[in-house]
């Protein structure tokens, strides 16, 4: 761990024993996790599941932001800056866990135009997954064999055979009719 020290390895414990909010209801607000960001300058809702990616050579420790709960000024930096790099937060000892109360967005759901910047900066984590897996890695009982989150019906989009099975936590897509990754060409079952 590169940017490890024990108040960062405390935060990280305290984040990773809260569970993850599943089915959010547009409308109605919600207590979530947040972590108080500089870049913001407030509080900010996150997923609570503190990781690295160093499969693509990502070894600090970080969270994602939970867009699911995010403000529409907040969604227009995203957009403005397209930068990927702020798709996550980098665990610092400064840094205060808190709860905000929040009404999740509209179907309770990431912006397309959002989500499409996190999958372009995560292709590669795509390619590894897909080479790495080898038909042998599963989704089984919901749950995504990249970093092992949990799909809930928000993560579902589409209709009929076009639905896709959105992963909030890096952006991954999978088709829901054959299990396959898009972009990848791999396929993978995905059960019931």
């Amino acid at each position: 761990m590169l940017n490890t020290n024990i108040e960062t390895l405390k935060l990280a414990t305290r984040i990773n024993s809260l569970k993850p909010i599943i089915n959010p209801v547009a409308g109605i607000k919600t207590v979530v996790p947040a972590l108080f960001s500089r870049l913001f300058e407030h509080a900010v809702p996150i997923y609570p599941l503190v990781h690295n990616d160093s499969e693509i050579g990502f070894n600090y420790w970080h969270v994602h932001f939970d867009f699911r709960f995010f403000h529409e000024s907040e969604i227009r930096f995203f957009r403005d800056k397209g930068d990927r790099h702020k798709f996550v937060l980098i665990l610092q000892p400064e840094m205060k866990l808190e709860f905000v109360e929040r009404s999740p967005l509209r179907r309770a759901s990431i912006p397309s135009d959002v989500l499409a910047c996190g999958i372009a900066a995560h292709t590669e984590i795509q390619d590894k997954l897909r080479v790495r897996n080898k038909n042998k890695k599963l989704i089984d009982k919901n749950i995504c064999p990249h970093k092992g989150h949990k799909f809930d019906s928000s993560c579902i989009r589409g209709h009929g055979d076009k639905r896709v099975l959105h992963c909030p936590l890096h952006g991954l897509k999978f088709l829901v009719q054959d299990g396959r990754l898009l972009r990848c060409g791999r396929k993978y079952k995905i059960s019931p």
